[in-house]
C-alpha cells in the first residue's frame, strides 16, 4: 500500500470523526436566526418548525448545550402568576406528550411544597394562594405535620407551614434541551456551534443581519435566546438593546442516596421543596 493511499485513508477516518455540523458552511441568509442553544433557543426552533417554518438557523458560541440549561433545577412549578403559569402548564403538557412518544425526559408529577419558616412568609404564601386559587390552581396550605408526612426527610422544627401544589413536576433539563434540538433539526432547523456573534446589524429598528466568527448572515427575524449572555448580546446591536438580565452565582450540591430513596423504583418519588427564606430548593434525581 503506497503512502498516498495510507494518507488518504487516514484523512477519511479523520473526516468521519468530525461531525457533519462542523464542516457545513454558515449560509449567507436565513429567515430566522436564533442565538443560544439552551432550552429556550431550542424550544423556539422546535415550535417554529412545528408551525411550518423551515428556514431557521441556530447559532451557539460554544458547543451545543454548553450553557446554563444543563444546570437548571428541572422544576416545573405552577405556583406563579397566571401568565407564567400558563407557559409552565403548556410546557408540562408538551413534555409529557414527548415522553409518551418515546423521548425520555424524566418528567414526573411529584408535587411541590413551598415552605414558610416565618409568620411573615406564611402571610406572603397565603396572599399568593389568594390570586392562584380563583384562577384554577390546585394548591392548599399544609401544617408542619402534614409537610412531614409528604416529605419525611424535612426537619420541620422551625417550619410554620407551607403550600402544597400536587400538580408540580420535575424533569431532566438536559434531556429536554437535547430532545427539542433533535426534533427541531429533524424538522429542518440548521445548527452551527463554535459560532460567536460579534455584531447585530439593524436598520430602522429591525435586525437585518448578524456578523459572526463564521461569516455574515442576513435574516428577517432575530431571536436572542442567549440566557445569561443575553445582556451582552443586546449590547452588540446598534443602537444597543438593553436587556435587564444579570447573572447571579448559585451553589449546586448533590448528595448520595438519602434513606434509600434515590434509584429505588419501589418507593414513591418525593415532592420537591422550595424554601424561600433560605433561598434554596431540594429535589430528587434518578428516582427511577
Amino acid at each position: 500500500m503506497n503512502l498516498n493511499k495510507i494518507l488518504s485513508q487516514k484523512k477519511l477516518q479523520m473526516l468521519h470523526q468530525i461531525s457533519s455540523r462542523s464542516i457545513v458552511l454558515l449560509p449567507n441568509q436565513a429567515q430566522v436566526v436564533i442565538v443560544g442553544s439552551g432550552v429556550v433557543g431550542n424550544s423556539v426552533a422546535y415550535h417554529l418548525v412545528e408551525n411550518g417554518w423551515k428556514d431557521i438557523v441556530l447559532l451557539e458560541q460554544d458547543s451545543l448545550g454548553s450553557g446554563t440549561s444543563s444546570f437548571g433545577s428541572g422544576t416545573l412549578g405552577l405556583f406563579k402568576p397566571i401568565v407564567e403559569r400558563n407557559i409552565i402548564n403548556y410546557s408540562i403538557k408538551l413534555y409529557k406528550k414527548l415522553q409518551a412518544e418515546g423521548h425520555n425526559l424524566n418528567i414526573e408529577q411529584v408535587g411541590s411544597i413551598n415552605l414558610a419558616t416565618t409568620k411573615d412568609r406564611v402571610i406572603a404564601l397565603k396572599r399568593r394562594m389568594a390570586f392562584n386559587l380563583p384562577t384554577g390552581l390546585n394548591c392548599e396550605m399544609v401544617s408542619p405535620n402534614e409537610i412531614k408526612k409528604l416529605h419525611p426527610y424535612i426537619n420541620v422544627t422551625d417550619v410554620e407551614g407551607g403550600v402544597w401544589v400536587p400538580e408540580d413536576c420535575i424533569g431532566n433539563p438536559e434531556a429536554i434541551r437535547s430532545t427539542l434540538a433533535k426534533l427541531a433539526e429533524k424538522g429542518g432547523a440548521r445548527y452551527f456551534d463554535k459560532c460567536h456573534v460579534s455584531e447585530v446589524h439593524t436598520s430602522n429598528g429591525r435586525v437585518y443581519g448578524v456578523q459572526t466568527s463564521q461569516g455574515f448572515i442576513k435574516c428577517e427575524y432575530f431571536v436572542n435566546c442567549a440566557g445569561m449572555w443575553s445582556r451582552e448580546l443586546g449590547w452588540l446591536c446598534n443602537p444597543k438593546v438593553r436587556i435587564p438580565i444579570y447573572p447571579a452565582q448559585h451553589f449546586y450540591v448533590t448528595t448520595e442516596a438519602v434513606g434509600g430513596t434515590s434509584g429505588a423504583s419501589s418507593i414513591e418519588p418525593l415532592p420537591y421543596i422550595r424554601d424561600y427564606d433560605s433561598h434554596t430548593y431540594i429535589r430528587e434525581y434518578n428516582t427511577r
